[in-house]
């Protein structure tokens, strides 16, 4: 029962709701199920929610908002103010000082701060439709 009650519901709850295509295979020995083999690949359809998952929320603010402030932040030792946008390469950085780069771990933190706005319905240019 360990198929139907499970796995297979799992399977479809991430087909719907994530950008996460998941799939098996039983592999037996006699009438014995001895292994099951998973397979986990990209779902381009995803399910239309762009807030389904970090990732496909990144693809859509990426797409649909290049250069646009995404959220305005003060630095909190110098107390500047930093817009911050997406570049046409898919970056976050700061519009106020251009040349200022966000590392990866910054820009990870960013991300996880964008998408949990975003989720709690607290990101300003989601709900302007800018």
């Amino acid at each position: 029962h360990i198929k139907k009650l499970i796995l297979d519901k799992a399977i479809k709850q991430f087909k719907e709701k994530t950008d996460i295509k998941i799939s098996y295979t039983e592999q037996k020995i006699g009438r014995k199920v001895d292994r099951v083999l998973i397979t986990v690949t990209s779902n381009a359809k995803g399910s239309g929610d762009f807030l389904a998952s970090r990732i496909s929320f990144i693809k859509h603010i990426r797409n649909n908002y290049k250069n646009k402030i995404l959220i305005r932040a003060d630095e909190q030792e110098t107390k500047k103010e930093k817009l911050i946008s997406v570049s046409d390469d898919g970056k976050l950085y700061n519009q106020n000082n251009p040349d200022e780069v966000f590392t990866a771990v910054q820009g990870n933190i960013l991300w996880d701060w964008l998408y949990d706005l975003a989720k709690k319905n607290k990101l300003e240019i989601l709900n302007k439709g800018d």
